[in-house]
């Protein structure tokens, strides 16, 4: 990502679950990825339908589950996705905390 500094040494976890991913995304289809397939969908029309029911625990729990999803697949390398899924929502929360607190005045 672009606003994030190259790094000079990049972690050999870092690069299995990188290739983790490519492989699952170009490999053909199987049961396990149509499960996944059927799940986020209907996820995603809920994360819409709820999102602004419900904002920060939709996020949180997207959060949660992509941990969860990543750690199942990738294995061990699938834990690295946890500083980015909290700095995500710290990001979010600030930006919903700050919308609101703008739209309380």
């Amino acid at each position: 990502m672009f606003w994030f500094a190259r790094p000079d040494e990049i972690d050999d976890s870092v690069i299995e679950f990188l290739n983790f991913e490519r492989n699952y995304l170009t490999a053909g289809w199987n049961l396990d990825k149509i499960f996944v397939v059927t799940a986020v969908i209907p996820f995603f029309i809920f994360l819409i339908y709820t999102t602004w029911k419900w904002l920060l625990v939709v996020i949180i729990i997207s959060a949660i589950l992509k941990v969860i999803h990543s750690v199942i697949f990738g294995g061990s390398s699938g834990l690295l996705i946890i500083k980015p899924a909290i700095l995500g929502i710290i990001i979010c929360t600030l930006v919903i905390w700050g919308f609101f607190r703008k739209n309380d005045k």
